[in-house]
């Protein structure tokens, strides 16, 4: 198994969340940045922030979100004491 610790944001206050996943060994970087990024709870935008308000046109609103979120590969342990001890949600 790969375990994962992300940190996902948009780059607005109030929408940074922290949560672990795990996949099987043979899933790609790609794939995972893309689970990653299908369960961010600010996906459909925010209060005040629609994703396709003109303001998005240059910039996209998911290029906002790829810059402003990132993800480690943590081992099991790890994993579990993020979950345990810090109550890291499992997503």
């Amino acid at each position: 198994m790969k375990y994962v610790h992300v940190e996902a944001g948009n780059g607005y206050c109030g929408c940074d969340e922290e949560y672990l996943m795990k996949f099987e060994d043979n899933v790609n970087d790609f794939d995972i940045a893309d689970a990653i990024y299908q369960v961010y709870t600010y996906l459909d935008g925010a209060a005040g922030i629609d994703p396709d308000d003109e303001e998005f046109d240059e910039y996209s609103y998911e290029e906002c979100i790829g810059d402003a979120t990132s993800w480690e590969e943590i081992d099991e342990e790890e994993f579990i004491r993020l979950s345990v001890e810090e109550g890291i949600e499992i997503r």
